[in-house]
């Protein structure tokens, strides 16, 4: 005779979940108040014991998703914003996403914004520097059980988050690695970035460092320079590094800014000009990769970064059953491929 499994009892449920019987009474006989973080563990822990029957939701009524995005012009935040908006329309009626956008001069109220939401809060996804007050308050806010998804650049000393993105520095070490063979000879190579605040173009610029240093050639590196994304900053770095190195033989730009760095290169003959690596797919640098001025671009995907943070956010509220198995794509884009790629 097959002896029938015991199913768990409440006293066994809240002991894996950390709670009381009563919790547990009430978050699956849904009586009375349960805060959602509280109701999350129970419903983890039931799946857990296998607990045989319909659990209920893991959230009271409408549940509410923030997005915080640093306010900044370039392509790929605009390709960003665009792709949140576009999933957003997909999930349905019982999720609101807010969207919003803070400057650099406007960390007070973001700030603000994110310690005291002007409604109840599910699930964070955020994708701004690791300045110390935003990491404080986003430990804070994990901490107290809100689930928390970072896209595009982690955060360095964060922890018991999510990052969806792509490993910035092997970015780095593959823009870096791909210079040194590219290049005519050895010689001076310009590094641009936009911001050191950012731990993904920290992480692109060691990435790059450490790549080109091991090449059998020796290349002297000049930089990393701060552009901040500006395309007048960038022109006038390089006219400076030119000044003293004429001679150059390398640009990588982590960052944005191109046309800058276009306006300096269009003054050189064509066989002199430096191999140039810089990142994301943009109609602009479908035109420099045409025009040979740029040699290779790196994408990092950010419809994917989109898709799945809101993805990873479902399912750690448990409106999904699985995480996403979906990864943002390092794509290399070079004159040879752009008719793969859509800009």
């Amino acid at each position: 005779m097959t002896k029938l499994r015991r199913k768990p009892n409440f006293q066994e449920i809240a002991a894996v979940a950390g709670v009381s019987p009563s919790t547990v009474d009430r978050v699956l006989n849904e009586r009375g108040s349960v805060s959602d973080a509280k109701r999350r563990q129970v419903l983890a822990a039931a799946r857990q014991l296998g607990v045989l029957r319909i659990l209920p939701s893991p959230s009271h009524g409408q549940l509410h998703f923030d997005v915080v995005v640093m306010q900044n012009d370039t392509d790929h935040f605009r390709r960003l914003k665009q792709a949140i908006t576009n999933y957003a329309q997909l999930i349905g009626p019982r999720v609101t996403v807010h969207r919003t956008s803070w400057s650099e001069r406007q960390q007070k109220q973001m700030l603000t914004y994110l310690s005291q939401p002007p409604h109840p809060r599910h699930g964070l996804i955020i994708a701004t520097h690791d300045r110390p007050a935003v990491l404080q308050v986003l430990r804070e806010l994990i901490a107290g059980g809100v689930p928390t998804v970072v896209l595009t650049s982690n955060m360095e000393g964060l922890t018991d988050h999510y990052y969806v993105g792509i490993d910035n520095y092997a970015a780095g070490r593959t823009a870096g690695y791909l210079l040194a063979k590219m290049a005519r000879e050895a010689g001076t190579v310009a590094l641009l970035t936009n911001s050191t605040r950012y731990l993904a173009h920290r992480q692109r610029i060691q990435g790059f460092i450490d790549a080109v240093g091991e090449s059998p050639l020796t290349f002297t590196t000049i930089g990393p320079l701060e552009c901040a994304d500006d395309p007048a900053q960038t022109r006038q770095r390089m006219e400076e590094i030119l000044a003293q190195h004429p001679q150059l033989v390398g640009v990588y730009n982590t960052g944005a800014g191109s046309s800058g760095i276009r306006d300096v290169l269009l003054k050189w003959p064509a066989p002199e000009r430096p191999v140039w690596i810089t990142h994301e797919s943009t109609p602009e640098h479908s035109e420099l990769l045409k025009q040979r001025l740029l040699s290779l671009v790196i994408d990092q995907d950010p419809e994917t970064q989109a898709m799945v943070g809101l993805q990873h956010l479902l399912y750690l509220c448990g409106e999904v059953s699985a995480m996403p198995t979906l990864e943002p794509r390092l794509a290399l884009i070079t004159p040879e491929n752009i008719h793969l790629v859509p800009f």
